[in-house]
């Protein structure tokens, strides 16, 4: 089945907003805001996105005044449109960051197979029940942007039952290393038969040696395995997007990120 752009891209994007009615969170209720704010603090764990075609500095402001209520960050997530009309230089102007990972590309291939390069040096594989301290702990060492009691709660709720999204994850090993070196995650739809790619690491000793590909290949080819070809996913640029591009992947939108805390305000 064919897709149009617009489609894709707002899928991708309604893919950073799976954890809406995850756990405890809450969604936020700022009119023209669409987002959610969880039990944590930080920038990271909450996150919104505008729902109006304009956002105005009151819609902003009404969006800091509830989080700094609540003694917590936020991230908000600019759309292409977004970023041409002037909406990052407003809220930088009101105290928002570039994110850490700023510049994101919104990414989409459709195949029923996957280039399949065996590496003999990099071992996959799913991770059970009995691996949540070895994920979580992996997420960390490879990421370094959040703490593992989030990460726990969202492999918790993530595999609650009846969650209409289904969660898999997996782990990466290398040879003659007895610890998972990264990680990568997917996400099932289950409204359409898109597969989102939704996060994958490597510890930064372990990079540069075909882990993160490995990675990449795996999960796809895990899906198609499922009946699934439509892979969705959010490449940062200064990081897996070539990787990406070399697998096929092309570009459908584009996104950048910005934070805030109450924290960054009062400094």
């Amino acid at each position: 089945m064919r897709h149009s752009a617009e489609t894709i891209a707002d899928r991708v994007v309604d893919g950073l907003f799976i954890q809406e009615s995850t756990g405890e969170n809450m969604h936020v209720p700022v009119k023209g805001i669409r987002g959610w704010i969880s039990p944590f603090a930080d920038s990271y764990a909450n996150r919104v996105i505008t729902t109006d075609t304009h956002c105005r500095s009151e819609t902003i402001q009404a969006v800091m005044g509830f989080f700094s209520q609540r003694s917590a960050g936020v991230t908000w997530v600019v759309r292409q449109n977004e970023i041409s009309s002037g909406l990052p230089q407003m809220l930088m102007e009101m105290g928002f960051k570039p994110g850490r990972y700023h510049k994101v590309a919104g990414m989409f291939l459709q195949t029923d197979t996957v280039r399949h390069t065996p590496d003999s040096e990099v071992y996959i594989r799913n991770v059970t029940p009995d691996d949540e301290e070895a994920l979580l702990e992996t997420i960390i060492a490879a990421t370094k942007m959040s703490s593992i009691e989030h990460q726990r709660y969202l492999f918790r709720h993530g595999a609650a039952p009846g969650n209409s999204v289904r969660h898999l994850s997996y782990l990466a090993y290398v040879a003659g290393v007895s610890h998972p070196v990264g990680y990568g995650k997917s996400a099932y739809f289950s409204d359409h038969q898109t597969v989102m790619l939704n996060g994958a690491g490597v510890i930064e000793a372990f990079r540069c040696r075909g882990v993160y590909a490995q990675l990449l290949q795996h999960r796809m080819q895990a899906a198609i395995e499922c009946g699934r070809k439509d892979f969705i996913i959010q490449s940062a640029r200064d990081s897996s997007f070539p990787t990406c591009v070399r697998f096929g992947f092309q570009e459908v939108c584009e996104m950048e990120f910005y934070q805030w805390s109450p924290e960054s305000a009062s400094t």
